[in-house]
């Protein structure tokens, strides 16, 4: 009677911590672009009764998983027991690689070494040092090599363990995780035209390649280190930008407003009809007379105007009549 009893019992705590940690909340992962994104809450990566199933990859394109903690562990958040995650990512050829990337990372750690950690297991091999502490590539003032906090394997199987402890979360604490997965082949088997390769043997789908996200895990291999970065959007490019437009806006209002101000009080003029009364124009009577000036014919060259005192004080030579007669009254006739 007393073992039904305990049986019962246990299988009500282990009831409770199925609903208390939403293990219906969502069975299956989601879609994002061209990354399949699955969270702690879901049984494909964390079953609260066995390991996971995990998820298959199969195919090199559009193919990369996303392992992420659906909200941070914060203050507040109450295990009843600690949470370990068991789960395994794998390609569908054995042909092809594994990369796994953690993206940023915040779990405790303490004088004796991890609290909280990740692992990663290769196939037929041993569980990697525990990765703790706090990290994120994304912010990080100095890059993190991409061989750090990361693991791969050429035959397409890593086995990966999340345990956060139930130790209560202090306040400024904010417990995350977010490890990228993705599969990698030889360059020889593929088509250079949809493929990047990220060492001279191997390559990865090229939308991966400067998508923000860290897919090589290989000492000398970085997908993302030759890309134009974006500036973050911290609130300062914003500010620029909104400043730069304020400004150009206030300074249009402006001038418009000085040529309304001028125009209003006739402070500028461009025409000759708001000259003032000083302005100097060209008269009509001195215009007529360069005109008529211009046009009256001229004198016969033999006429010669003599004054009138010169004439009267001294002899007038012979005039032509009387010197050519003749000529005179030829030219009458």
């Amino acid at each position: 009677m007393i073992l039904h009893v305990a049986e019962f019992i246990y299988l009500l705590l282990l009831l409770t911590i199925y609903f208390s940690e939403g293990a219906f909340h969502k069975k299956t992962c989601d879609v994002e672009g061209k990354y399949k994104v699955c969270t702690l809450d879901q049984e494909e990566i964390c079953h609260p009764f066995k390991k996971a199933d995990g998820v298959k990859i199969s195919n090199l394109e559009s193919s990369a998983v996303i392992v992420k903690s659906y909200l941070p562990f914060t203050y507040g958040t109450q295990l009843i027991t600690d949470k370990n995650c068991i789960f395994t990512i794998k390609t569908k050829d054995k042909d092809d690689g594994l990369f796994a990337v953690i993206q940023n990372i915040n779990f405790r750690k303490n004088e004796d070494g991890c609290v909280d950690y990740v692992q990663f297991k290769k196939d037929k091999g041993f569980w990697s040092d525990k990765f703790c502490d706090e990290m994120d590539r994304k912010t990080n003032e100095s890059e993190i090599p991409n061989h750090l906090y990361s693991e791969f394997d050429p035959r397409g199987n890593l086995e990966t363990r999340i345990f956060i402890s139930q130790q209560p979360i202090k306040q400024d604490e904010h417990l995350r995780i977010t490890i990228v997965y993705t599969p990698y082949t030889k360059c020889s088997k593929l088509d250079r035209k949809n493929y990047r390769e990220v060492t001279p043997e191997f390559c990865i789908w090229k939308d991966y390649i400067c998508d923000n996200y860290q897919n090589c895990a290989i000492m000398d291999c970085d997908d993302e280190i030759q890309c134009v970065r974006s500036v973050e959007n911290d609130g300062i490019g914003t500010q620029v930008t909104i400043g730069a437009v304020t400004t150009i806006f206030l300074i249009f209002i402006i001038f418009v407003t000085c040529l309304w101000i001028c125009k209003k009080y006739q402070k500028l003029c461009w025409s000759p009809d708001c000259a003032g009364p000083g302005a100097t124009r060209p008269s009509l009577t001195s215009e007529t007379e360069r005109v008529t000036s211009a046009s009256a014919p001229t004198e016969p060259m033999l006429e010669i105007a003599v004054p009138a005192g010169i004439a009267a004080g001294k002899d007038l030579p012979p005039s032509y009549d009387s010197l050519f007669p003749e000529h005179s009254n030829t030219t009458s006739t």
